[in-house]
């Protein structure tokens, strides 16, 4: 039987080793590649912006390091106990993992083994599966695995293993991955590789449609759809892969001219010669270091008659940017993103290309040097494909690594030969298993404390007197069934009033809803009238009682000793007691919260014994907080919670304090609920009457069937059909009579027959509805709640019954490029149009551009034409988008509506279509933003996060703008009015993690003179050797500062008196202090300059000199020509109804507006 262990132990570790080692060498090699797809898991759970780039990058590098050091440690048996419970650990995450991706498919690749193999979801969900058992299989005999290093010297093979990958690592990251498993890889024809061979296999697909009739639902294929049979209803359709088709290595490489719109793909790929390609996937993050020997490579290629092309996926504004930067001149092309990250693991990374084929790549650190490249590429090693170095790559790894490692495990073997060693381990044998037996004991412990930790939850609700026994008793109902469907994780008490407790109880599932009475009295029995007992408490099948509410101490006057004999009653009747305490708002003011709670317990509740205190249930509630609508904050709670647990710590010991549950009341309710709960000392809540009531929608009355459909439930799937309830049938008939009135006032022959006397059939409202919804002269309104999925189901039967299909409604309008009119019939067989109506950014897929096709049919990988841009643009993907998911298409047909990836330029309301068959469509009419919000980021490194996230959501949103001003140098952002402002900041924050400060627009003012003035401006500076000489007269006058010239200078020096090549930098000095007033440091307008005479001096005299004699001149004249401040001046056209008159025109009176304008007409002010 061991040896079977031994054989199965080893094969597994063996396995498990193997697979960690391949894994996270691959990944180690190319650990750019591990944090792009690290990047992909965060986007799929929507972290992205949560993780910087850099963090993803050394998450990278590390996973890798701890997997390839994990395989190592299985394979030499280093520590098996400790290594094997991480292997196991490590498995059951990725694991999980991998079935997560195998269900959702959020991922088509999981990564684990780089670019060395690509397996799919289901094949990577195997394989972790069977090396789960095989992580579970050491864990449970890790002593079977046979060790070939010694635990003295496990050390050095551990160490050394972690400095080899991460040397691997940064060497990899610095150059170039070691090994290049990528379908780029040097040698490679782009163009043969996107190549389809003949008579390749076709993935194939089955459509599924499913169709009603008569309340049955059935599924069809193709085949047999029952197309003569029209009373079957379509309802939806699905498409699923039945076999992969082939394809090719390379198969999302293009090249697009962002411009012009044309696709650059085949005649860069086509073209004779050398061409070089500069890859920067992202030009924002690109390393600008080596600019220079770029520019150098680009002055070569264009003297030898190379190409030379810049390929991103960055905005326009980016490579303008890398433009300022770097001063390049070379032109830039568009390309996908994770395609160019693919192709070369470096940003920015050079590849040479010859005839298509990849003759040398080249990471920015790596440049080939202006001396190599002193001939023509023929000429020349630098135009060579390298020769393959993979061999010598492998040999130097056995030289470096596995070499070393084997010497040390065969010395290690025969160092242990001796009887030092073998001693040595019979004494770190024994410490193991002294270690084993400390952590189970250890694991006991825990155990223990865990269950100790593990308190009650508790939601109790007090009714007060709030309902009559016959509104008790449907509540209690009401409360019983909603917790049988919902299943609570805590314990639920209702507490009502006396007369409700009996009755109550019969309809309560006592194992799902506990009961209890409000109060109980202080004595046992006797003539006590109107009192009721704990003894009568009892008797009515209740198991709890609530005492010592602040109001029963506040309006009946109860005293410590009073509670202390109730508390003393109830326990020995057997009833469990909620007992409240808490502070006025006088004595929370005062501080003094803590000294009245602990008096409160201590003269009533701290004299029982440790067993009687099991019974108690604590429930603090702030009597400030009760019935005023006021709460106190999670950490107020909290803070007294924790006190009330120290204090019966204090008393009867953290054991039992642990074990006790405390509530919190003190207008306790849903909305506040979840955020005090959360709190580690609040075990629940004491809810008061005003918060305690069941669902409140339960159903609709269809008034076409004059049916009830009732949801049972929150989930919105169980429904009732049922008859209309008595309390709503006279209401119900009612709205009936009127809708049906209104539909036959939509029909002259439904009307006639309904005057008549004779009642409409459903099938011929249903009928006339249709025809009314379709000419736009009626609106069936729908009622339902998205949120709780109740009557969606009716709103979307709805949509079938009255809304227009393609074919009820006229063919399409548009024009052609010429401007003629045109037209689009809804049929496949009419050339493809299509109007994108929605842009967004999807996290999963990148921009996604939304359309509803028009007419003919529209496949992936196709191209089409943007007709009102009149730009090329190529179909990567279609999506057929559901709430949860997204399924992928091959083709749409007419009426579809669908999601295109790959779009470069379309946005809202462009049009696209067959290139053949151009046609522009009726666009969407955009109103114009009404508001203007400032925006800034709260912390400086969130700008640029904050204007790409601004682009973005522009991008989605039409009717959103985001700018900046120039004058005020402030972010603007514009919408349709303040909530949709305060979406996008939430979104902002929400979606992209950025956090923004909003206020109103700075008024950009401006400055000018009121008087002309003259005045004399000298600079003068010597401190040895040349010196600084500027000399000049300026004289002032003040212009039209509304004018369309706000700024003059003329030269009128004469004889000589300033050289002419001084004058242009006094003109500049000039300028540029006028970006500054003095009066608020607001740019000046309206000023002319005339600058008369002046002297200069033939050694110290410079440009510079001048430069600031023209400035000191503007801010001298400025201090004494009577600076005033310009505010701006609108001009607004104000509607109001007449009644709001005099408010308006009061207000804007405030503003110093004056009216021009008669009143009759709409008044114009300037404000």
């Amino acid at each position: 039987m061991n040896k079977v262990k031994t054989i199965l132990v080893n094969f597994s570790r063996a396995l498990l080793a193997l697979t960690f080692i391949f894994s996270g060498f691959v990944k180690a090699i190319d650990p750019l590649g591990s944090q792009y797809k690290i990047a992909e898991y965060l986007e799929a759970v929507q972290l992205s912006a949560y993780v910087p780039d850099w963090t993803q990058l050394i998450l990278s590098i590390v996973l890798s390091a701890i997997e390839f050091t994990l395989g190592v440690m299985l394979l030499l048996a280093i520590r098996r106990r400790f290594a094997s419970k991480v292997s196991l650990i490590f498995m059951t995450c990725m694991t999980a993992v991998t079935l997560w991706l195998t269900i959702s498919e959020p991922i088509q690749d999981c990564g684990c083994f780089g670019d060395a193999i690509h397996l799919t979801n289901t094949q990577t969900f195997i394989k972790n599966l069977i090396l789960l058992i095989a992580a579970l299989i050491l864990v449970r005999w890790p002593r079977y695995q046979s060790r070939f290093i010694s635990k003295t010297n496990q050390w050095i093979a551990f160490y050394f293993t972690i400095v080899f990958i991460c040397l691997a690592s940064v060497l990899s990251l610095y150059h170039l991955p070691i090994f290049d498993f990528r379908p780029y890889h040097i040698g490679q024809n782009i163009k043969k590789g996107m190549e389809i061979p003949k008579g390749a296999k076709q993935t194939t697909y089955k459509t599924t449609f499913i169709c009603e009739k008569n309340g049955v639902t059935k599924e069809f294929t193709e085949k047999d759809y029952p197309y003569n049979d029209s009373t079957w209803v379509f309802k939806d359709t699905h498409q699923e892969v039945l076999e992969q088709g082939y394809e090719p290595p390379i198969h999302d490489f293009s090249i697009t001219d962002e411009k012009t719109g044309d696709d650059l793909t085949d005649s860069i790929l086509n073209k004779d010669g050398y061409t070089f390609l500069l890859i920067s996937p992202i030009l924002e993050r690109a390393d600008d270091s080596n600019f220079g020997e770029i520019d150098a490579i680009y002055e070569y290629a264009k003297e030898n008659g190379y190409g030379f092309y810049g390929l991103t996926a960055s905005t326009d504004k980016a490579v303008k940017h890398w433009r300022d930067v770097t001063g390049a001149e070379y032109p830039f092309y568009t390309t996908d993103g994770t395609t160019l990250k693919t192709i070369i693991r470096s940003n920015p990374g050079l590849v040479l290309l010859y005839k298509g084929t990849i003759i040398n790549k080249w990471s920015h650190n790596d440049l080939p040097k202006q001396a190599e490249l002193n001939a023509p590429l023929s000429l020349i090693e630098t135009g060579r494909e390298p020769e393959n170095k993979t061999w010598t790559k492998i040999v130097l790894i056995i030289i470096c690594y596995i070499f070393p490692l084997a010497f040390l495990i065969a010395a290690d073997r025969i160092w242990s030969w001796t009887r030092w060693v073998q001693k040595r381990e019979q004494w770190l044998k024994q410490k193991e298993e002294w270690l084993k037996q400390k952590e189970q004991s250890n694991r006991l412990y825990q155990l223990l404390k865990r269950k100790r930790q593990m308190r009650k939850k508790i939601v109790a609700g007090n009714w007060k007197m709030n309902e009559t026994l016959q509104e008790g008793v449907a509540l209690a109902k009401e409360i019983n069934e909603s917790l049988k469907a919902e299943k609570p994780n805590c314990d639920v008490v209702i507490c009502t009033p006396f007369i409700h407790l009996a009755s109550v109880a019969q309809v309560l599932d006592s194992n799902v809803v506990g009961l209890g009475a409000e109060n109980c009295a202080d004595k046992e029995k006797g003539a006590y009238t109107g009192e009721v007992s704990a003894a009568m408490v009892k008797s009515t099948g209740a198991q709890y009682v609530i005492l010592g509410h602040s109001e029963r101490r506040q309006y009946y006057g109860e005293t410590a000793e009073i509670l202390k004999e109730k508390v003393k009653l109830a326990l020995a009747n057997g009833l469990k007691v909620i007992f409240c305490c808490g502070e006025t708002l006088e004595e929370r003011e005062a501080g003094k919260q803590n000294e009245v709670v602990k008096a409160e317990l201590e003269g009533s509740v701290f004299n029982l014994s440790a067993e009687e205190w099991k019974s108690i249930i604590l429930a603090y509630e702030p009597i400030w907080a009760i019935g005023t609508g006021k709460t106190a904050t999670s950490d107020q709670a909290q803070e007294m919670l924790a006190y009330i647990r120290s204090i019966v710590a204090e008393k009867y010991g953290n054991e039992v304090a642990e074990d006790t549950s405390i509530l919190y009341g003190g207008s306790c309710k849903a909305s506040n609920a979840p955020e005090l709960f959360a709190k580690p000392d609040i075990d629940g809540g004491l809810i008061g009457g005003a918060s305690l009531k069941a669902a409140d929608f339960k159903g609709i009355i269809d008034l076409m069937e004059m049916q009830a459909y009732i949801y049972n439930g929150n989930k919105g799937d169980d429904i009732s059909i049922t008859d209309i309830p008595e309390e709503l049938k006279d209401e119900a008939d009612e709205w009936h009579q009127k809708m049906v009135e209104q539909i036959c006032d939509l029909d002259e022959e439904l009307m006639e027959k309904y005057l008549e006397g004779e009642e409409p059939s459903i099938d011929e409202l249903k009928r006339v509805l249709r025809k009314g919804t379709c000419e736009n002269n009626a609106v069936p309104v729908c009622c339902g709640s998205a949120h709780f999925n109740k009557g969606i189901q009716k709103l979307l039967d709805a949509v079938i019954e009255y809304m227009p299909s393609p074919l009820d409604i006229p063919a399409i309008k548009g024009w052609t490029l010429d401007g003629e009119e045109d037209e689009r019939k809804a049929s496949d067989e009419e050339p493809f149009s299509a109007l994108a109506f929605k842009i967004i950014s999807d996290p999963f897929v990148g921009r996604l551009a939304f359309f509803r096709v028009y007419s003919g049919t529209l496949n992936t990988g196709s191209y089409v034409l943007n007709s009102s841009k009149e730009k090329k643009e190529r179909v990567g993907r279609i999506l057929q988008m559901h709430a949860d998911k997204r399924m992928e298409l091959e083709k749409v047909f007419s009426g579809d509506i669908a999601a295109a990836v790959g779009f470069k330029a379309t946005s809202t309301g462009d049009t696209i279509c067959d290139e053949q068959h151009p046609i522009i469509l009726e666009s969407l009419e955009i109103p114009k933003p009404v508001i203007d919000i400032a925006i800034e980021p709260k912390t400086k490194a969130g700008q640029t996060k904050m204007i790409d996230a601004l682009q973005k959501l522009a991008e989605e949103d039409p009717t959103f703008h985001a700018t900046t001003n120039a004058e005020t140098g402030q972010t603007i952002i514009s919408g349709m009015g303040e909530l949709h402002l305060e979406i996008i900041v939430d979104r902002l924050l929400r979606e992209y993690n950025v956090e923004a400060n909003v206020g109103a627009p700075q008024v950009a003012y401006k400055e000018t003179f009121t008087k002309p003035v003259d005045v004399e401006s000298k600079y003068v500076k010597q401190s040895g050797g040349k010196g600084q000489y500027g000399h000049c007269k300026v004289k002032f006058e003040p212009m039209d500062a509304n004018a369309e010239k706000t700024y003059e200078f003329v030269n009128a020096v004469t004889g000589g008196a300033i050289p002419k090549e001084f004058i242009a930098p006094i003109d500049e000095g000039i300028q540029e202090a006028a970006k500054s007033g003095i009066l608020g440091g607001y740019p000046v307008l309206g000023v002319k300059a005339t600058v008369y005479d002046g002297s200069y001096h033939e050694v110290d005299s410079s440009e510079m000199a001048f430069h600031i004699a023209g400035s000191l001149a503007f801010k001298d004249a400025m201090q004494k020509g009577g600076a005033v401040l310009l505010e701006p001046i609108m001009k607004v056209e104000i509607t109001t109804p007449e009644e709001y008159m005099g408010n308006v025109i009061g207000d804007v009176n405030s503003r110093r507006a004056v009216s021009y304008t008669h009143l009759t007409l709409p008044t114009i002010y300037s404000v």
